[in-house]
């Protein structure tokens, strides 16, 4: 199996091949990470004032939040699916397409996460291990929704599926990639709100926005190198075919 690193160079020949995943991660997943690390700060945040007036707007933040990253995250998934399981993907495609197109599926993969939320709560109150391990294995649940329609509990158990044998190298794989891609973002964010940030407001929301949009093009490479991964370990790829000439 190729490396870390070979999965991201993968991921990046993809990024280059489609402009369209520019528009999603500046469009879509910036505005959301930004809200989020706003409502995360307690100096900005709405849901840490006294003001009680103030906290409904925390909340129509967070859903905001979820829906932008939900959506941010089909999108993302869908030219990825595109570029390894259809040579017709290899297109340039309009970000006015891709939404089209992600609209039946945001639901579902909301629902679905919700789902696996929850089964990973259960197992983890028998065992922290058993939990940790659900979670793993359905590692893969958002691209079978996004490539293969397979939604809900269809999907967990495709992924769990996937995953039978191999858990201790998908571990291996998220940590690998959490180091390649997030740690450094958040390195740099803590070294620039610890110079910058207590000076001024203006310099906190600027500090947010370097932060936030570095956050969304990292989630964007995950994303894509996500799919690269699934791949090599052998996704029956005429399958994804098969399933989207249908729909």
């Amino acid at each position: 199996m190729p490396n870390l690193f070979a999965f991201i160079a993968t991921g990046w020949e993809l990024y280059k091949k489609q402009p369209v995943l520019n528009r999603i991660t500046l469009w879509i997943l910036f505005p959301a990470m930004w809200l989020s690390s706003i409502l995360n700060n307690p100096v900005l945040s709405p849901l840490s004032s006294n003001d009680t007036a103030l906290f409904p707007l925390g909340l129509i933040g967070a859903v905001i939040i979820i829906v932008l990253v939900s959506v941010g995250q089909v999108s993302t998934l869908l030219v990825a699916k595109r570029l390894l399981g259809h040579p017709a993907g290899r297109n340039r495609t309009s970000i006015r397409q891709v939404l089209k197109q992600s609209q039946g599926l945001i639901i579902p993969l909301l629902l679905t996460g919700v789902l696996r939320a929850c089964f990973t709560f259960l197992w983890g109150l028998l065992l922290i291990i058993p939990g940790i391990m659900y979670y793993i294995r359905t590692y893969f649940y958002d691209v079978f929704i996004v490539s293969e329609h397979q939604m809900y509990r269809r999907g967990l158990r495709a992924s769990t599926t996937l995953a039978q044998g191999k858990t201790l190298t998908i571990l291996l794989y998220i940590i690998g990639m959490y180091c390649i891609l997030f740690v450094p973002v958040h390195i740099l964010s803590y070294v620039l709100n610890t110079i910058l940030a207590p000076q001024a407001p203006v310099t906190y929301i600027a500090v947010h926005a370097i932060d936030s949009i570095l956050i969304a093009y990292a989630t964007m490479f995950e994303l894509l190198t996500k799919t690269a991964f699934m791949k090599e370990l052998n996704v029956p790829l005429p399958t994804i075919n098969t399933v989207s000439n249908t729909q």
